[in-house]
């Protein structure tokens, strides 16, 4: 009997939201007994938190090469000996990779799927590579856009991201709660008695987590200076700050430059594994992040801020769910101090009530591959031309001399 096969189009796995999302997607594949190849670099990045996952053989790790003259250059698969294959790219030009890939292929069921996991960047919009052909090359992007959404293979990984497309591109995308990708995370029971014994306790504990990117999650930064602010009225406060990235060190270097008495009360912790994290956030009073990890942190029913992305303010939107769409806005926020204090003040009832709109605010809807690819079941995937593919191809080796000589 064929057995049905997850292909990640993605080279390595550091930290981030796509990384993690990747985990969570290969974790239920596995479950479903899919086989699992991973289209990974050479010699691939993985994060220590991901080494034990990624160190077995239900893994099977295919080296691929896209870089210098390599379009796509990757180890043997046998595909003919699979009923299903469904391939996930994140970015353009893997996803056009991943078309080509699969267009001869003998299989019953083939689900190519193009995540958006950002609203802007040279890889979801190769226009912005360029300065001198910047038109050409956008209006190449917005045929294969228009393309790839009408077939329904492209998902989004946050509200903002379709309208991002539809901005760019200036394409109209229709029924976009739709186009969502579905969670891959299993929610626990809300548990009303850990949420009044958190309220009870002695101290009130702020976290935030994240990849160390700023100022992309420069909130984090702006947070720790409100922190400091209110230690001085609060004493009771504490700041759990969880996360790794390229930034590391000058968060290292402005938690150094606090006096003693407040840095003891900051607990910096690294990067640790998704199911550690959520009993992390289990033990916590309020959540300021964004992206998947406000998702997450709401989802276990702790009240949670979304920030505002690329700033060192730290500002936010008001409390999940009535921001549940702004997790990765950029758009001017309230200062967070005023709600922390909001917290503060809350009885035991509201924060309870708080609490569970937190939790009720995402759905416990089945975790199963299916959800992956229902978008395509109706529809026949679009596969480029020879002539687009050449395009394509043309763009790629473009953006690749460009990235050297900034001529173009």
């Amino acid at each position: 009997m064929k057995k049905n096969v997850l292909l990640i189009n993605y080279r390595n796995m550091g930290v981030g939201g796509i990384e993690n999302y990747i985990y969570h997607v290969i974790k239920t594949a596995l479950r479903e007994e899919y086989e699992v190849i991973w289209l990974c670099d050479t010699h691939p990045i993985i994060a220590p938190i991901y080494e034990s996952f990624f160190d077995t053989e239900k893994i099977k790790k295919i080296p691929c090469e896209t870089h210098g003259f390599h379009w796509f250059r990757h180890g043997d698969i046998v595909l003919s000996q699979y009923s299903r294959i469904i391939v996930i790219s994140f970015n353009f030009l893997d996803h056009v990779r991943a078309l080509e890939f699969l267009k001869d292929c003998e299989c019953a069921e083939k689900y190519p799927l193009f995540l958006i996991p950002h609203y802007e960047g040279g890889l979801l919009f190769p226009e912005t590579n360029f300065k001198r052909i910047k038109k050409i090359v956008k209006k190449i992007a917005a045929k294969g856009y228009s393309s790839f959404i009408e077939s329904g293979e492209v998902i989004f990984m946050a509200s903002n991201h379709p309208d991002a497309i539809e901005k760019a591109y200036g394409i109209k995308i229709e029924e976009k709660n739709k186009k969502r990708d579905p969670s891959f995370i299993n929610k626990r029971e809300f548990d009303e008695e850990r949420i009044r014994h958190n309220y009870r306790n002695d101290v009130f504990t702020i976290i935030a987590a994240g990849r160390l990117e700023f100022p992309h999650k420069g909130y984090i930064l702006g947070l720790i200076d409100v922190f400091c602010q209110l230690k001085n009225k609060y004493s009771f406060l504490r700041l759990r700050i969880i996360g790794d990235g390229i930034d590391k060190n000058i968060l290292l270097k402005k938690l150094e430059s606090l006096p003693q008495e407040i840095r003891a009360d900051i607990e910096y912790e690294g990067m640790i594994p998704y199911d550690q994290l959520l009993d992390v956030y289990e033990k916590c009073n309020l959540s300021i992040s964004i992206a998947g990890c406000a998702t997450s942190s709401a989802m276990v029913g702790l009240l949670t801020l979304p920030a505002r992305n690329y700033t060192e303010e730290c500002e936010v939107y008001g409390f999940i769910p009535d921001s549940k769409n702004m997790t990765t806005s950029t758009e001017p926020g309230k200062p967070v101090r005023e709600y922390i204090e909001q917290v503060i003040r809350m009885t035991e009832e509201e924060y309870v009530q708080r609490s569970r709109l937190s939790y009720e605010c995402y759905e416990d809807s089945s975790v199963s591959i299916a959800n992956l690819y229902s978008s395509l079941q109706s529809n026949t995937p679009y596969y480029p031309t020879k002539k687009d593919l050449y395009i394509y191809k043309i763009l790629n080796f473009l953006e690749k001399v460009n990235y050297f000589v900034k001529a173009l």
